[in-house]
């Protein structure tokens, strides 16, 4: 019993590592694609360039790829089995309706891959996902073009390629003339962010354990 138990666990491990072997054949084949494909023209006129940087102390989570495009906020995507990746998002808001444009500049970064989410959850990376993409920009940069409705908060996601890349970027984002963007400060807390604030909460936990102990005591 105890060896069928050990050739069906040895079995499941087996067939896990070929589909995420497969997942990333896949992803590396439609990078492959999408690198032959011509750069999408530049729309409208620009609006905002910002700086950022992936970094170690960045938060992580499991990126998706293959997406198609979905103005409802449920885009089709894949696993891409890159897991644990570094990401930045930025929350912002449009005063025009219209096509807009978003591109990275790699200054640091090696590869990047960007996305546009109706709401952020990098728990659930698969949801409220809008449009993606990884080689649409010069080289390895990225690129998106897409129509945003005005006073909608949105969200843009940007992350690298593979494991262990890290490195400063730029984003410029093109829309119609006249139109202004608002950017919202990052939501994501960082790793001593999420330090300070789990610290914050056990304190808080043992101050009231041991409030409610005296006032027992007392009583």
């Amino acid at each position: 019993m105890r060896m069928k138990l050990l050739v069906l666990s040895l079995f499941c491990l087996f067939i896990t590592s070929q589909g995420q072997a497969q997942m990333s054949t896949n992803e590396q084949t439609a990078k492959t694609e999408s690198m032959a494909a011509p750069d999408l023209p530049d729309a409208g006129v620009p609006l905002y360039n910002m700086s950022g940087e992936l970094s170690a102390t960045d938060p992580t989570y499991d990126r998706r790829f293959g997406v198609t495009q979905d103005l409802t906020c449920n885009a089709n995507s894949l696993d891409s089995g890159n897991d644990n990746l570094a990401y930045d998002v930025y929350p912002f808001a449009v005063s025009q309706n219209g096509p807009y444009e978003f591109e990275t500049t790699l200054t640091g970064l090696s590869d990047s891959y960007i996305f546009i989410y109706c709401d952020f959850d990098p728990a659930n990376p698969d949801q409220k996902l809008m449009d993606g993409n990884d080689d649409g920009g010069a080289g390895l940069a990225s690129q998106i073009n897409i129509n945003l409705a005005s006073q909608q908060q949105y969200y843009l996601v940007v992350t690298s390629f593979g494991n262990g890349q890290l490195g400063t970027y730029d984003v410029e984002i093109r829309g119609p003339a006249g139109a202004t963007i608002t950017m919202a400060p990052q939501v994501v807390p960082t790793l001593g962010e999420w330090a300070l604030i789990s610290l914050a909460l056990i304190l808080m936990i043992v101050g009231t354990v041991a409030i409610g102990q005296r006032e027992l005591a007392i009583a």
